[in-house]
């Protein structure tokens, strides 16, 4: 008898650590894909806060970004909302997938910067010039 409690304590020691991950429902975006499609989704609105004209016209054009940036995802707008939403409800999470998503713009932010500093002509060097 101490047998089999002692087997069904382990049993249940081993089936409560075995996963911290959670199961998602059927529909709902693996994390790693809710960043890209949040990081995109930043983009295009930073592009459109550039463009002047009317907010609705904005919005028009943002909805169109948005459009693409599902189908480049593999999603579209309704799964991204429950995708949203699900993880919404668990902040933890949400809050991770927001930390890869800054953490994502900053890199892209910074290679930018780097692109932009080096010249796009060189000049050419004092040797170059003592051959010809």
């Amino acid at each position: 008898m101490k047998n089999l409690a002692l087997l069904v304590v382990a049993c249940f020691v081993l089936w409560s650590c075995e996963s911290d991950e959670e199961t998602l429902p059927e529909g709902v975006l693996p994390q790693e894909q809710m960043v890209g499609i949040i990081v995109d989704l930043h983009i295009a609105e930073a592009k459109l806060n550039e463009v002047k004209g009317a907010i609705e016209d904005r919005m028009l054009i943002f909805n169109a970004y948005a459009n693409e940036i599902y189908e480049q995802h593999d999603t579209d707008s309704l799964q991204y909302k429950n995708s949203h939403d699900y993880y919404m409800q668990r902040l933890a999470i949400m809050k991770g997938i927001y930390q890869q998503v800054s953490d994502s713009l900053k890199v892209l932010r910074d290679s930018a910067a780097q692109t932009r500093q080096k010249p796009i002509i060189k000049k050419p060097d004092n040797q170059a010039k003592a051959k010809s």
